[in-house]
């Protein structure tokens, strides 16, 4: 069902604040019926949330998801591109934001609101803690809250060409009558020089997302390996692929009676950012005791809470 599913948050609480484990996960993913899973009330927690809501998607077909943490100017570069895109390629497009608790000063809410993107169906959603390395759950509650069933998943340094959005709404049939993930994604910098492919950008349906198991929230807290082990989640998933949005390879489409030649993705534009480096022994050391079986892989999500500030009713702000 390609409507919105908004989770109404309460009060968190934790999973066993005696044992000082992490915040008890909202949902848990249903896979009575392993082709559409769906995610549910995580009974271990069942003051977390109210009720279930959906919002309606007015007829986008692909859900542009951006990772936000306090990028301002990159996201205000984003909105200027939005809005040079063609009317008919926005009508068939919803975006939206995560912002993984900037402080009010860097939110992504005050941008969007000075720069009135109008034709551009942009929502913000705030998770409502400063938690360090959030990647696995942002990631997580794109997914739970996206419009549509076909998601572009981006972070906030990559900038999509129309060239990309126009590729990824050409794969939607593939994209969606398998369990496939698209990965692997090239990009090149803003001088066109030759950038190594993102290790996180995918294009996916919501079902086949959680089919695999979506990120494991354990990694929380620190920096690294959250990729690694969702890919390692996706090869261990019954009929789901890796494919290489690179150098995709001719694939037979199940439900389909032709092949479908599959053609590799156009390159993100990589915003420049001073990296620095992360000490990334304690996720190495989660990581190691998840493969061993001495930790089990998580089962329960959107383990903080949330809310919208900006463009809940999916449509254009002015």
């Amino acid at each position: 069902n390609p409507s919105w599913y908004v989770f109404k948050p309460g009060t968190p609480v934790q999973s066993s604040s005696a044992s000082g484990s992490p915040p008890c996960g909202a949902v848990v993913v249903d896979k009575s019926n392993s082709l559409l899973p769906q995610l549910s009330a995580n009974p271990s927690c069942p003051s977390r949330f109210q009720h279930v809501q959906r919002l309606p998607n007015h007829a986008a077909d692909l859900t542009v998801a951006y990772l936000y943490y306090r990028d301002t100017e990159y996201l205000e570069r984003h909105v200027k591109h939005w809005i040079t895109l063609p009317r008919d390629l926005l009508k068939r497009i919803s975006i939206l934001v995560v912002d993984d608790g900037s402080p009010m000063d860097h939110s992504a809410r005050a941008v969007l609101e000075k720069m009135r993107a109008c034709d551009v169906r942009a929502a913000v959603v705030r998770v409502g803690e400063d938690i360090r390395w959030n990647i696995g759950g942002a990631r997580n509650l794109a997914f739970a809250l996206a419009p549509t069933e076909l998601v572009l998943l981006v972070d906030a340094d990559q900038l999509v060409t129309q060239s990309l959005l126009e590729w990824s709404l050409r794969h939607s049939k593939y994209a969606l009558a398998r369990c496939d993930i698209f990965l692997d994604f090239p990009r090149k910098f803003p001088n066109g020089r030759q950038h190594r492919v993102h290790p996180a950008t995918m294009l996916t349906s919501r079902s086949s997302y959680w089919r695999v198991g979506g990120c494991d929230e354990d990694f929380v807290g620190n920096y690294g390996f959250t990729d690694v082990h969702f890919a390692a989640r996706l090869r261990q998933t019954p009929d789901c692929q890796r494919i290489s949005s690179e150098r995709p390879i001719m694939k037979h489409v199940a439900n389909f009676t032709d092949a479908m030649a599959l053609e590799p993705a156009p390159p993100l534009i990589h915003l420049e950012r001073v990296h620095s480096s992360h000490d990334i022994a304690a996720n190495k050391a989660i990581l190691r005791q998840k493969f061993q079986g001495q930790l089990p892989w998580s089962t329960d999500y959107l383990r903080f809470s949330w809310e919208w500030v900006f463009g809940a009713d999916g449509l254009a702000q002015c």
